[in-house]
């Protein structure tokens, strides 16, 4: 069953119970919706694209079970905001174009994590990498919650004093801080009590930040891909990689 069910405003948007639902929803909020994804420079078909099929069903769930109950205006904002949140959320964990963190930075051995590989004309050990991904990460989270959030000093306060970590322990720490860092910042990006295309509060925009909870969300997410990447060339380099039982993956078309 099809209908055309007018959403204001002159929006109307195709209801089918299918993923194509979502799909349609999706760019019409994106085109008609003030505080939709393309406030923050992300257009329609990213929304859908990068959603899961997982992601895609449960924003159907949701979708549903409001959209007429719900009004037009209220249903617009929050349709979109379920559709940012999955994205955000997409990206902070692994994707279908790159592998999860916790895959690229297991089994990395103690005598391999303070060496610079030859090769690379501005190269890093693995530990300032993922000191400096840890760092970084954490002035992101501040940024968004703390109200006397202060700038931090380039380059010193981003990157670690030494090439290697001082001891096992260190490099576990550091490990398990930027871990739980990241699931706050997951957290934050699933938190319906804040506005996730919204301002936040107490933001100045001011240096490399934005103004938004989902610039700096994208920021983190994009930073740790970045530097993810450069964690894979580093092991490649150093002999390290893959991992063992790191399952190939297939990047083949479907049949």
């Amino acid at each position: 069953m099809v209908d055309d069910v007018p959403h204001g405003a002159g929006l109307t948007v195709p209801l089918d119970r299918s993923h194509g639902f979502v799909e349609g929803y999706a760019r019409a909020l994106a085109a008609r919706s003030a505080t939709g994804p393309d406030r923050i420079g992300l257009s329609s078909h990213l929304i859908v694209d990068v959603l899961s099929e997982a992601g895609k069903q449960s924003l159907l769930s949701c979708c549903w079970g409001f959209l007429i109950r719900t009004p037009p205006t209220a249903r617009t904002s929050m349709a979109a905001s379920d559709a940012l949140r999955s994205l955000l959320t997409t990206q902070l964990d692994a994707t279908v174009a790159r592998r999860s963190h916790t895959e690229i930075l297991r089994e990395i051995p103690a005598s391999a994590r303070g060496l610079v590989p030859d090769g690379l004309p501005r190269a890093y050990s693995l530990w300032q990498i993922l000191e400096h991904m840890r760092f970084a990460q954490a002035d992101y989270l501040r940024y968004c919650m703390d109200p006397e959030y202060t700038f931090s000093t380039w380059p010193d306060d981003y990157w670690p004093d030494t090439l290697g970590p001082p001891s096992d322990a260190a490099w576990t720490r550091s490990l398990d801080r930027f871990q739980a860092d990241l699931q706050d910042a997951k957290t934050l990006a699933s938190d319906p009590a804040i506005d996730i295309a919204g301002e936040i509060p107490h933001a100045s925009g001011a240096g490399y930040h934005g103004t938004t909870y989902a610039e700096e969300i994208g920021s983190i997410a994009d930073h740790n891909a970045y530097h993810l990447g450069q964690v894979v060339t580093v092991r490649r380099l150093l002999g390290i990689w893959p991992p063992s039982d790191l399952t190939e993956a297939d990047w083949s078309a479907p049949e």
